[in-house]
């Protein structure tokens, strides 16, 4: 198997038309119930791949006959987490079982070494697939699990979000970036998601500034992505102490990703998390119509948001883990 580094500047019908067929051959196995994603949001992920805060490079793995056998993807965290790279490995279903993980995995540890980076993460391998068990022969461990959650619009009852916010707190609502006027609060408030649950994660949230917030909102606009926000404002003090995203990429209009949701120790046990959810998928449905469904991944162990996603219509559909290692234990083994 050959590997070439995929340019997000160059590239060739070919390799998006390859990488579209290919996802839907992995994703029909490996997680069936996720609609497809159409080739013109393959496209935008792969040309958006190196923008931001953590760019990522895509190796293709074709065989003689140019068959693609493998994807493999490493991402270099260059604010936070730089210590740290997050590895992808992905094989064709026809393929698996032949050593093309293996030699894909070989060389995204490589890539990782070169960077100088001690510590690997695998992402989002399902509970009960194959990815777990084939990940600890190279000494990877879970480190947390995560439930992705779906909400098909056209299937929920409209009346789940209608949920008032409490009283003292008054709700606000934008597309793009933050107004001047809170944006120092709601950076506090963004930080707040570091309180959830992260098990054994070494993976460090952002750190949450006005300028920081500003180049996130810059690097999701690049990404050709909107991005929708509701947060809950404490009345007395004029203060953002909840927030809640949601973006849709233009070549993905059917398909909402629900992001970061977070409240404010001091303001928790009154609602606001269930209440902010509401007022965007009222919001959501009532502007952006195109949209079938909406997704998100929460904690394992997180029960208050799981519980919160179900009130207002979301299911349960999997658990998968995030699993990390030493690179240079996982270099070694695969020596061996």
């Amino acid at each position: 198997m050959q590997f070439t580094r995929l340019d997000p500047e160059r590239l060739t019908e070919r390799d998006v038309l390859d990488a579209t067929e290919f996802f839907a051959a992995v994703n029909a196995v490996d997680r069936p119930e996720w609609p497809p994603t159409p080739r013109a949001g393959i496209e935008e992920q792969l040309r958006s791949a190196h923008i931001g805060t953590e760019p990522g490079t895509f190796w293709l793995g074709r065989l003689e006959d140019e068959r693609l056998a493998a994807i493999g993807v490493i991402r270099l965290p260059q604010a936070e987490n730089t210590e740290l790279a997050p590895l992808d490995v992905r094989v064709h279903p026809q393929l698996r079982r032949q050593g093309f993980g293996e030699q894909t995995l070989r060389l995204l540890v490589d890539q990782a070494r070169e960077a100088g980076r001690t510590r690997l993460m695998g992402s989002q391998m399902r509970e009960g697939g194959p990815g777990l068990p084939w990940s600890k022969r190279f000494g990877f461990r879970p480190a947390h699990g995560y439930i992705v959650q779906d909400l098909q619009i056209a299937e929920s009852d409209p009346a789940l979000w209608d949920v008032p916010v409490a009283p003292g707190y008054q709700l606000q609502d934008w597309i793009g970036p933050a107004p001047e006027d809170v944006i120092e609060s709601y950076a506090a408030a963004r930080r707040a998601i570091s309180d959830a649950p992260s098990g054994e994660m070494t993976y460090q949230d952002p750190q949450w500034s006005p300028e920081r917030v500003r180049e996130d909102e810059a690097e999701i606009a690049a990404m050709g992505a909107e991005q929708r926000v509701v947060v809950a404002i404490h009345e007395a003090t004029g203060e953002v102490v909840g927030i809640t995203q949601l973006f849709v990429y233009a070549n993905r209009p059917k398909h909402g990703y629900q992001s970061d949701t977070a409240v404010l120790a001091a303001h928790r046990g009154r609602g606001l998390g269930r209440a902010i959810k509401a007022a965007m998928m009222r919001r959501l449905v009532r502007e952006r119509p195109e949209v079938e469904h909406v997704s998100t991944q929460t904690a394992a162990d997180n029960k208050w948001m799981a519980q919160v996603n179900h009130q207002i219509g979301y299911r349960t559909l999997w658990t998968h883990f995030y699993a990390e290692a030493d690179t240079d234990l996982v270099h070694e083994r695969l020596g061996e």
